[in-house]
């Protein structure tokens, strides 16, 4: 019996890790990113930026904000970040505000900035579960 691995379509080592081009999906279009300093949130920013994005990256971590965005804008992206606690709703509506006074208006929104615990979730006290769900 085949395997169901064995039915999938081959792939060319040389294909897949291989980047597109940028198509400029994302021209005259606004995007702010939270959690954008690193990981998913930042692949997502210098994605959006190389598809011709403006890029508002917010982040707690302020260095790693400012390293991206000098990364961006080295890269002739626009773009600019601000420290943003996402579980606090005065530092939000500043992310939005000076996102409409530099670029008035708001196409995309992706929030990836979370928090995890080191415990398990069956071992997690309440107050730790508000934590990570705020």
């Amino acid at each position: 019996m085949q395997s169901p691995a064995a039915a999938l379509p081959k792939t060319a080592p040389e294909n897949r890790s291989a980047r597109r081009q940028p198509e400029g999906r994302l021209k005259e279009k606004t995007a702010v990113v939270t959690g954008a300093s690193m990981g998913i949130g930042r692949g997502i920013a210098e994605l959006f930026a190389r598809e011709g994005a403006r890029v508002v990256a917010a982040d707690i971590d302020q260095s790693g904000g400012e390293e991206l965005i000098t990364q961006l804008r080295s890269a002739g992206g626009e773009c600019l970040f601000r420290r943003t606690d996402v579980s606090v709703e005065p530092e939000v509506r500043a992310l939005i505000d000076i996102t409409l006074d530099a670029f008035k208006r708001v196409d995309v929104l992706v929030n990836v900035a979370g928090i995890a615990s080191e415990f398990p979730l069956h071992l997690l006290e309440l107050e730790e579960w508000d934590r990570i769900m705020r």
